[in-house]
């Protein structure tokens, strides 16, 4: 399953695997994460290493790298889920994440014709 998380801004990566996210992401520094998707974020809310996602079929699955400014999650109907530093939650499509200051949309691509 391929996820797309975009600001409206600039912002617009699409996810294929276990990724790390952050202003200047390593794959070293969040074990079984396979990409490094760098995030553009001028107002530097993203931690360098911000968080882990990892798609997972009709979900994403993402924790918090214990990064500065934290995860949130706008759920559908407005509800606000904060991380724990450390800590791991569940994304649906057309729910918004947010790392720091940088809000994410998350949309679940259809697959690629075989």
């Amino acid at each position: 399953t391929r996820w797309r998380l975009a600001d409206g801004a600039g912002v617009d990566a699409v996810l294929v695997g276990p990724s790390v996210v952050g202003r200047a992401p390593r794959t070293t520094d969040a074990p079984g994460a396979a990409h490094a998707v760098a995030l553009d974020d001028p107002a530097r809310t993203v931690s360098k290493t911000h968080a882990v996602i990892v798609p997972d079929g009709p979900v994403l699955v993402v924790t918090d790298l214990r990064s500065t400014n934290g995860v949130r999650v706008v759920r559908q109907g407005g509800a606000i889920e904060r991380l724990e530093a450390g800590g791991t939650t569940r994304v649906g499509d057309g729910e918004v994440l947010v790392l720091g200051e940088l809000r994410l949309l998350a949309a679940r691509l259809p697959s690629p014709d075989v």
